[in-house]
């Protein structure tokens, strides 16, 4: 009888478990998860919240800003947005940070930290690319540098065979 029962119970336990703690008995994985965070564990936080919003703060401070862009954007809205921006700048996604600050800007035009945030992201987007314009450059002045030392030294070396080839024939003639 008691195997009969023993079966009967095993039958009824869920067959997706985890493994067991005993803050699950006392607290939520969200209260566990804020915890975590006041403790600076941001990378077992992250692991530890089932809300969006918490799981992308933790990353964020974990610094895995990939994962906070994408759970901030699942929160749809301005706060999300906003902080997608963020994320995306701290990753030199500039031109995708400035559209997420739009977004947040769209539901709320005098959000004031997305305003100033943008405004600094555009002028890492200029300052960047302008960079990029004088690498782009220097490379190509570099390239022709190259190319005229190139075109000089075989020209110094055709100036050279023909001394040489020169000298032969002077050398042939004279025997």
């Amino acid at each position: 009888m008691m195997r009969y029962f023993i079966l009967l119970f095993i039958s009824f336990l869920p067959l997706n478990t985890h493994a067991f703690n005993w803050q699950d008995l006392w607290s939520t994985p969200d209260q566990q998860g804020r915890d975590l965070m006041s403790k600076n564990q941001f990378k077992q936080a992250k692991e530890t919240f089932t809300g969006s919003a918490w799981a992308a703060t933790a990353a964020y401070r974990d610094g895995d800003y990939q994962k906070a862009a994408a759970l901030y954007q699942e929160l749809n809205n301005e706060q999300g947005y906003y902080n997608q921006g963020n994320a995306l700048a701290h990753m030199g996604q500039y031109e995708e940070a400035i559209k997420a600050y739009n977004k947040a800007l769209a539901l709320n035009p005098k959000n004031q930290d997305a305003l100033y945030n943008r405004k600094l992201v555009e002028d890492l987007l200029k300052k960047d690319k302008e960079q990029n314009q004088n690498k782009d450059q220097q490379n190509k002045d570099q390239q022709n540098k190259d190319q005229q030392n190139k075109d000089q030294q075989n020209k110094d070396q055709q100036n050279k065979d023909q001394q040489n080839k020169d000298q032969q024939n002077k050398d042939q003639q004279n025997k």
